[in-house]
C-alpha cells in the first residue's frame, strides 16, 4: 500500500473512530458483566457445539436479563419512560456497540499491519510481495477450475 493509500484510508477512517470509538466504550462499559458471565457459563462445556450453543441461548437469556434489569433501574431511578426507553435503546446500543468494536478493531489491525511492512526489510518486503503475486496465481488457478476452463 502506498504513502498516499494509507492516507486515504486514515483520512476515512478517523472520522468513523471519532463516533464510533466513543460508542465501543459505552457499550463495554454497559455490557462487560453479561460478556463475561456468558463467556463463564459457556466455558462449562467441554463440547465445542454445546459451548457455541450456550453462547447463543445462554447470551440471549443474559443479555435480556441485564438489559431488562437496566431497564427497571433507569425506569425506578429516573422515570418509568426512561424505563421503557432503555428497553427499546439498549439493544440497539448493544448492537451497534459490537459493530464499533468490531470495526475498529479491524481498522487497528489494517494500520498496525501497514506500519510493520513500512518497517520490514527490503528483503522481507521483497518475499511478502513475491508470496502474494503466488497467491494471487493460485487463487486465479482455482477460479479457472470453478469455470470449468
Amino acid at each position: 500500500m502506498s504513502s498516499r493509500a494509507a492516507w486515504r484510508f486514515a483520512l476515512r477512517e478517523l472520522p468513523l473512530a471519532l463516533v464510533l470509538v466513543p460508542l465501543a466504550a459505552v457499550a463495554v462499559i454497559l455490557f462487560a458483566a453479561p460478556y463475561a458471565i456468558t463467556a463463564a457459563a459457556a466455558r462449562l462445556s467441554k463440547d465445542t457445539d454445546v459451548t457455541a450453543t450456550m453462547k447463543a441461548l445462554g447470551g440471549i437469556a443474559i443479555y435480556g436479563l441485564w438489559i431488562s434489569g437496566l431497564s427497571v433501574a433507569a425506569g425506578v431511578m429516573l422515570d418509568p419512560r426512561a424505563g421503557a426507553a432503555a428497553l427499546v435503546l439498549l439493544p440497539a446500543l448493544a448492537v451497534a456497540g459490537l459493530f464499533a468494536v468490531e470495526r475498529e478493531r479491524s481498522a487497528w489491525r489494517t494500520a498496525r499491519s501497514w506500519l510493520a511492512v513500512r518497517g520490514a526489510q527490503p528483503t522481507t518486503t521483497t518475499a511478502l510481495r513475491r508470496r502474494r503475486g503466488e497467491l494471487a496465481g493460485i487463487l486465479e488457478q482455482v477460479y479457472q477450475w470453478m469455470q470449468g476452463k
